[in-house]
């Protein structure tokens, strides 16, 4: 059974597609001409908002512009497949976090959120649910969805994911989220992961939108020669934001947002545990002749994390785009408290505007202005923080009691 509530109404709603002006929905031309296109105009749950990439409105020399019909009206969909295998109680928090995270931060773009118990869930049920996602996010044709739901990711040990890509944002984000993990890692933990994932949908539905203009924007280059760009296994730099800034992020928003969501659960708590975690790659590294840098996990974290890590040939401890990263975001909250509102919205508000100003390098452009320092002089300053004693290093965390007071500006 499969269950689509909306978080924004906690309504059902129930409608189909409907077409562009002068577009007909069987997919012949209507009056006004044109190419076909669909529309799911009544936002219905886990269904593709356009058939197809609908045209942009127009261009300059280095970004694409589009429109949505759903500006304005963004819905958070949640989808519970085999809802009688999962707990209600788990269907209640997903629902409230998210509820609360939406009138905290609002959102940039509609979401679809599939909740799943991926290891006790049917055979059928995890198959629709990749064919359900294959027609989302991939304008495809019916006669496609087979193979696609066929090449997607084993079931059984996905980790919870979320994201809004940027060749779909016709049609949204996507959040994928384990009744399964919750059970096993329990409600703490869980909800500070979750937020994470929340955390990710806010980054790339903000980072795209031009907010004076009232349009998304995307970079033609990564249009022109996604494999040179952003599709590169070998980049030669940050084409979008620095992995230790994305993850990183993330991995700060989490445990904040889990401990304002619910006054039980203790932020500092998981920022002591990451910070342990960065300590150790630090010093297992340093322990094999590797010196280890924020620097080196801009866009190659998995080049340092093998065993062509050009330092020594020798692999590092996992994970420091995530754990170094979230210390990297408390170190700038150190430095001013200002700096909370840049890390959580101003950088992803501000970063299309900056990268069509500077192509290819809007987020160093950025960094610099809103932090007010060199990139390179913030990584020798946190790179030296991070070699500190690790009772310097936890002055910098406010209480729990503070995390929870923190506020967003309205």
């Amino acid at each position: 059974m499969l269950k689509n509530l909306f978080v924004f109404s906690s309504l059902l709603l129930l409608g189909g597609c409907a077409a562009l002006p002068g577009v007909s929905p069987t997919g012949e031309p209507g009056p006004g001409g044109g190419q076909a296109l669909e529309m799911n105009e009544s936002l219905e749950c886990k269904k593709a908002l356009y058939s197809e990439r609908p045209e942009p409105v127009r261009e300059d020399k280095t970004f694409v512009f589009s429109k949505y019909f759903w500006q304005g009206e963004e819905r958070l969909c949640l989808n519970v497949y085999e809802s009688e295998i999962i707990d209600d109680r788990i269907v209640g928090q997903v629902e409230a976090l998210f509820a609360a995270l939406e009138e905290e931060f609002g959102l940039g773009v509609p979401i679809n959120l599939t909740l799943v118990d991926q290891v006790n869930a049917s055979a059928e049920t995890l198959h629709q649910v990749n064919l359900d996602d294959c027609a989302i996010y991939n304008f495809l044709q019916e006669n496609q969805l087979e193979d696609c739901a066929e090449g997607s990711d084993d079931w059984g040990n996905r980790s919870n994911a979320a994201g809004v890509g940027w060749e779909q944002v016709a049609n949204g984000g996507n959040v994928a989220l384990f009744s399964d993990f919750y059970e096993e890692a329990g409600h703490d933990r869980s909800i500070k992961v979750f937020a994470h994932e929340f955390f990710h949908v806010h980054q790339f539905g903000t980072l795209y939108y031009f907010e004076e203009e009232d349009v998304f924007g995307i970079p033609k280059a990564w249009f022109e020669n996604p494999e040179e760009t952003v599709w590169d296994d070998n980049p030669s730099r940050a084409h979008i934001m620095p992995n230790w800034l994305e993850e990183g992020g993330a991995d700060f928003a989490g445990p904040i947002l889990a401990a304002q969501f619910d006054d039980s659960i203790s932020a500092r708590r998981f920022f002591e545990e990451s910070l342990d975690e960065a300590r150790n790659v630090i010093s297992t590294a340093a322990s094999k002749g590797d010196e280890v840098s924020l620097q080196d996990y801009e866009f190659a974290g998995g080049l340092y994390e093998s065993d062509q890590n050009p330092n020594n040939g020798v692999a590092r401890e996992f994970a420091y785009q995530y754990t170094g990263g979230q210390w990297a975001h408390l170190y700038l909250w150190s430095l001013d408290d200002q700096n909370y509102e840049k890390l959580m919205v101003d950088f992803y508000e501000q970063w299309a505007e900056t990268e069509n100003a500077n192509p290819g390098s809007g987020w160093e452009v950025l960094f610099e202005e809103l932090f007010a320092m060199p990139v390179e002089q913030f990584y020798r300053d946190f790179d030296a923080f991070m070699l500190e004693e690790r009772a310097e290093q936890i002055k910098i965390l406010p209480s729990d009691n503070e995390i929870r007071a923190r506020e967003l500006a309205p």
